[in-house]
């Protein structure tokens, strides 16, 4: 229940109220980062079209060139020279969610006894355009048709590569011809993420690298074809040739195309409201589940569609209701809390927002639950409009005298936004008591609210009694106050009484 008093205060028989207006609101019932951020990522090993995701705009596009094939040997004795490993290439692409975009992953390149150091080179791979991510092929093994000659061994290089960062496939090495000791030249090592491949020695192939290069392929000894170098993009080795019999260089191996992309979480149980209705000053919490293929996620609600991704997420500026404390796991639910200070009929906007370091993304915007109604904080106040003074004058033993008798009935206005009830009480002054009939010093103290049509007595001094009901807002409760002397007074002093009214939330 809820109330505010007013008093009024009588100062010999002239009465004054007083009114200072309460104001009583009411009371309604109404997560840490792991620092482990995840990527989808896809790898081909072969052509083909990739569509990218709803929500992804950015994506890291890697590709590996084709190693080249090793030289062939149709000289007796001789060698053909070492292909080159495939070169590296590394770039963060823009894109556009449903768009397909073409990928070619350069294929193995075969070599025959007689084919050109050119025919030779290994295959590039590249990412929708050949000007947009591009890794060249390893520049293959020169062939060798001469008796006692060795061919050139292919030159490892990052010529022509597109990308934010590349690197150059490992140079082939040049073979030895001297039969039955002798051997062919030695495949590079193919490039990857973590560096150039390395170069080939002698008959040994070049080292590959620990993310996606291919070691080169070693040289082989009489009389064989070349082999095939390790994948991806390592370089085939030299064929060699001791008799009349030719023999074709060994294959430089494919390359390789990988896609890595953060996607945006999915919220797979609407957001809802603690409470709604509300009041202002309620706490109202959101709770939404979402699920994320490779972070945690924040819920962020925010009071326009409009939403920055981060850890934590932004709304925009000063239109934020509120973002969860912590990221929780994919499929967990999470929660963020409001404390309302706004009223009306409130539009709120939900995003699950994932916590990835590098290109962080929000879901789609998710408002089935809003609006949110709030309402008024509840008031319970109450108004005097007269001027709260009733002066009765000199009064005789036993003789009675109303405010209607003054023209000074009194009216209280309810100025809350609730309907209320009104109570009354007096006080007795010194030297008096109070009765329902009058006395020796015993004075009868009553009120009307129709005009003097009935008089109720008050009873009790400073003991409240009903003096109305149902009083709604901004509605008037006029009221009439009547005195009756005691019968007789010993004092012949003035006297002072104090009446209160008391609005109630029913």
């Amino acid at each position: 229940m809820k109330f505010v008093t007013k008093k009024l205060l009588t100062f010999g028989l002239t009465i004054v109220l007083f009114f200072s207006n309460w104001l009583i609101p009411s009371v309604v019932n109404s997560p840490i980062y792991n620092g482990k951020v995840l990527a989808a990522t896809e790898t081909f090993t072969t052509s083909g079209t990739w569509t990218a995701p709803t929500g992804v705009t950015t994506v890291t596009v890697e590709v590996w060139g084709g190693g080249g094939a090793g030289g062939g040997a149709s000289g007796n004795p001789a060698t053909g020279g070492g292909g080159a490993g495939g070169a590296y290439a590394i770039k963060v692409i823009t894109v556009t969610p449903g768009n397909g975009y073409t990928y070619t992953v350069g294929a193995a390149k075969t070599a025959t006894a007689t084919s050109s150091q050119s025919v030779n080179t290994g295959n590039p791979s590249w990412f929708s355009t050949t000007g947009t991510v591009y890794a060249p092929g390893g520049q293959g093994g020169a062939p060798m048709a001469s008796n006692s000659a060795n061919g050139a061994a292919g030159t490892g290089s990052s010529t022509g590569a597109i990308g934010d960062t590349v690197y150059a496939g490992g140079s082939g090495s040049v073979g030895s011809y001297t039969s039955g000791s002798g051997y062919s030249g030695a495949g590079g090592g193919g490039a990857g993420s973590t560096g150039a491949g390395g170069n080939a020695s002698t008959g040994t192939g070049g080292s590959g690298t620990s993310q996606n290069g291919g070691k080169g392929a070693n040289g082989v000894g009489n009389s064989s074809t070349g082999a095939t170098g390790s994948n991806y993009g390592g370089g085939g080795s030299g064929g060699k040739a001791n008799n009349t019999t030719n023999r074709p260089g060994g294959t430089g191996a494919q390359g390789l195309v990988r896609i890595t992309y953060n996607s945006p979480p999915t919220i797979t149980v609407d957001t809802t409201e603690s409470s709604d209705p509300i009041t202002v000053g309620d706490n109202v919490t959101f709770s939404a589940t979402a699920t994320d293929a490779e972070n945690n996620w924040y819920l962020a609600v925010c009071k326009t569609n409009s939403i920055t991704a981060g850890s934590p997420p932004t709304c925009a500026t000063s239109q934020t209701y509120c973002v969860s404390s912590s990221a929780v796991a994919s499929g967990a639910q999470n929660t963020c809390v409001w404390t309302s200070d706004t009223e009306g009929s409130l539009n709120w906007y939900a995003f699950a927002c994932d916590n990835a370091s590098v290109n962080p993304l929000c879901s789609p915007v998710n408002t089935t639950n809003s609006p949110l109604q709030v309402n008024p904080s509840t008031i319970v106040s109450i108004t005097l409009t007269t001027d709260g003074t009733i002066a009765y004058g000199t009064l005789d033993s036993n003789t009675a005298k109303t405010t209607l008798d003054l023209t000074d009935t009194q009216t209280v206005q309810n100025n809350g936004n609730v309907t209320v009830d009104l109570n009354i009480k007096t006080s007795a002054p010194s030297g008096w008591t109070l009765g329902t009939s009058t006395g020796t010093n015993q004075f009868v103290h009553q009120f009307s609210t129709n005009s003097g049509g009935a008089w109720t007595s008050l009873t009790t001094a400073d003991s409240f009694q009903t003096l109305s009901t149902g009083l709604t807002e901004s509605s008037t409760q006029s009221f009439d106050m009547k005195i009756i002397s005691p019968n007789p007074s010993t004092s012949s002093t003035e006297k002072s009484i104090t009446i209160t009214i008391q609005a109630v939330q029913p």
